[in-house]
């Protein structure tokens, strides 16, 4: 294997047929862009299995949130005409919530844990000091 700047410095075999390297790198995508492709593969991923735990159909899921089942079905494979509100959408309505949405997008991970939110410290009372005597 050769490393050649002809081939941006991946790893290509003897056969210029093939080259080794990273998705983001054959399709040329920015780091924004690869985070945003991730991202949405993730929500996908997490909007089909909280689809199939619920035992909904694509027409279903589609009937709850004003869309088609090719809509869903194109959400579910992430492809690239999907946008992430119509994700944040469908996913809301099979009752992911916020924090659930949030790990998955901070993590890129779909199996990504929800961390429960700790409750706040409780305050004490402050109390009032009787008013001094005119």
């Amino acid at each position: 294997m050769k490393r050649s700047s002809e081939t941006g410095g991946r790893r290509c075999g003897s056969r210029p047929s093939w080259c080794e390297g990273t998705v983001r790198e054959f399709l040329n995508l920015s780091e924004s862009q690869a985070a945003l492709t991730r991202t949405k593969a993730a929500l996908a991923v997490r909007l089909q299995r909280r689809r199939t735990a619920l035992a909904w159909s694509q027409t279903e899921l589609a009937q709850r949130i004003g869309s088609g089942q090719s809509r869903i079905a194109k959400l579910e494979a992430a492809h690239p005409s999907v946008s992430l509100e119509l994700l944040v959408k469908a996913l809301l309505a099979t009752g992911a919530s916020m924090a659930e949405i949030g790990a998955v997008v901070s993590t890129g991970d779909p199996e990504a844990p929800v961390r429960k939110r700790r409750p706040a410290p409780k305050r004490a009372k402050r109390r009032r000091r009787p008013a001094a005597p005119k």
